[in-house]
Parts: structure tokens; sequence; C-alpha cells
């Protein structure tokens, strides 16, 4: 059987990056003339994709808008799939203790971060069933933008100051 005439597997086509995305939202969102409206199959073929993955794009279009609203263009450029949390509000509160530490000047290495991540999880009724792996560790490092992924994994070098806050870092919640 020829690989032209092979079905494609799931997945597999192009991606598109968010600048992509919001440039075919904006074929369809604007005015339409007499005989001028894009088709499914026209922009598919525009962009190299599929007509069902142009299709999937205009029915989350609002997502779309809202997930891209205040995002540089650099970061439209680069962005091509996107992951939903597995937990959001324990993320939440992480990002919240993690924001009051930079506000402290206080240098978390990613051994903290987890432990405490693990801390709020338990703090949960019920506990959540979670585990901090170097992987979503260093998803929060470059989503948070906050920890350095270069350093994930890797001990940063300890301060008196820093030490000096461990107990506090390990025991406060979120602020």
């Amino acid at each position: 059987m020829s690989t032209l005439n092979a079905p494609r597997k799931r997945g597999k086509g192009k991606r598109l990056t968010d600048t992509e995305r919001l440039q075919i939202l904006g074929l369809f969102s604007a005015p339409v003339f007499a005989n001028t409206a894009p088709s499914n199959r026209r922009v598919a073929k525009q962009y190299g994709v599929s007509e069902s993955a142009i299709r999937a794009l205009r029915l989350k279009e609002t997502k779309i808008i809202e997930r891209t609203n205040g995002k540089s263009k650099a970061q439209l450029d680069c962005t091509r799939r996107y992951a939903t949390a597995a937990f959001p509000e324990l993320e939440t509160q992480l990002h919240a203790w993690l924001i009051n530490m930079r506000r402290q000047k206080v240098s978390i290495p990613p051994n903290v971060v987890r432990h405490k991540a693990k801390s709020i999880a338990n703090s949960f009724d019920p506990p959540l069933q979670f585990e901090a792996s170097p992987g979503w560790l260093e998803t929060i490092a470059e989503g948070a933008q906050l920890v350095s992924p270069s350093y994930t994994g890797k001990a940063e070098k300890w301060t008196k100051k820093t030490r000096s806050f461990l107990p506090a870092l390990l025991c406060s919640r979120t602020s």
C-alpha cells in the first residue's frame, strides 16, 4: 500500500502557531463581501492543515482568544501546543507562594519548590494524588517564568539568608 493513500494517524499533521491560529480566526471574523467568504477547505490548504483542524479551531475561538490575550508576538510565534493543568488549584497556590518568595528576593532551589508543592497538595481535603516529578517542575519553571529551567534538578548556591528562611518556606501555606 502506498504511503500517499494510507490514512494519516491522528495528530501527525502540521502544528499551527498561535499567530497562525489568530490569522485564521481573523479570516473568518472579517466582514464578508459578496461570495468572498473563505471556505474551511481553502483556508486549510493555505495553512497546510486538515479541514477538521480548521473546524476545531473555529469551535475553540473564544478559548484561543482568551489564552492569547496579552501575550507578546514572540510568544505567539513559538507557541504550538497547550496542556491544561491537572491540578490548577495547587498550581495557583504554588505560583502565589513563588511570587511572594520572589518579592522577598529569596532564591529557592527546585527541591524546595517540589516539597512545597507536595505540602500544598496534602493540605487539600481530600489530599490530592500528586507527584511532583522533575518534568512537572520543569513545566512549572518555564510557565511561571520564576525559576530558570536550567536549574531544574540542580541545587542552587544557598546563602545564609536562604538558610534562615528555610523553615518558614516549608511551613507557610501561600504567604
